[in-house]
Order: C-alpha cells, then sequence, then structure tokens
C-alpha cells in the first residue's frame, strides 16, 4: 500500500486519490452488537422490563450508560434511545423541551410572524417520551398553543 507519510518540510506529495483512513477499532466496539453487559446489569435490566418499571443508571461518566441503553434498544428492536446530554446549566424543564425566543423575537422584528407559538419549541428526550406514550388523538393544543395530554 502505498501510504503518504507526512514529511513536514513544505514540499506537497502527488497522489491519485486521497488517501482512505484506517477505521478506527474503537468505533468498531462503539456498535450495540459488541457491547457485552455484566451479570448484575442483565439481571436488573430483566427484573426492570419484567415488572414493566424504569432501570435508572449511575455512574462516572465513560463506564458505559449510554452504550447499553443503544444496546438494550438495538438487541429489543426498538428504535435507539432518547439521549439527552445535560449541562451544568440545564434545567428540569430543559428535559422535556426548550423555547426558541430569540428566533421568535427576530421574526416578529423582520415581519415573519408565525400563528402557532408551537413552532419554536423543540421537544427533548423526556418530552418526547412523554408524547409517544400517548395516542395522538390523546395529544391536543390547550389555551396559549400550549401542547396538553388529556
Amino acid at each position: 500500500m502505498n501510504f503518504p507519510f507526512y514529511r513536514g518540510d513544505g514540499t506537497r506529495q502527488q497522489c491519485e486519490s486521497p488517501a482512505k483512513l484506517p477505521v478506527p477499532a474503537r468505533s468498531q466496539l462503539l456498535k450495540p452488537e459488541y457491547y457485552i453487559a455484566d451479570l448484575g446489569l442483565k439481571d436488573a435490566c430483566n427484573v426492570a422490563l419484567l415488572l414493566g418499571q424504569a432501570l435508572l443508571l449511575t455512574g462516572e461518566p465513560g463506564t458505559g450508560k449510554t452504550q447499553f441503553a443503544y444496546s438494550l434498544a438495538w438487541e429489543l428492536g426498538f428504535d435507539p434511545p432518547l439521549k439527552f446530554e445535560t449541562k451544568s446549566t440545564s434545567t428540569a424543564r430543559d428535559l422535556f423541551y426548550t423555547y426558541d425566543a430569540l428566533k421568535r423575537f427576530q421574526d416578529a422584528q423582520s415581519g415573519v410572524i408565525l400563528a402557532n407559538p408551537l413552532d419554536y419549541i423543540t421537544y427533548q428526550a423526556l418530552g418526547l417520551a412523554v408524547l409517544r406514550t400517548r395516542n395522538s388523538d390523546e395529544v391536543g393544543y390547550g389555551g396559549c398553543g400550549v401542547l396538553t395530554c388529556s
């Protein structure tokens, strides 16, 4: 394989086509089918599934909580899990939705006013989860355009 090496002397090498970078082995390990859960986690998950209850995972960053969620969803044939990445400035409401007040202000200033305030709402992981537990005929718009579940 003719691999172009960096020389650092300011000369450009002539290549017939861009070099193909090797696929890192770590990216293969991040695939859900390669995740191996330990026995205690497997048992806790199965108990939660049997009881129809949530399973709360805690732990230090990088211990595999998210990978477990992707593996579980993949193995059981579900859609990928809903993911919310929290920050030090996150509030409880941020789990449900975010409202783009700045975009609404900009639209109002430029004369573009959307009739529905919900057009400026982005539902986050927990908000999407709540909405997905409802039938579409149960989800409606209450007063002031607020989304409600009956």
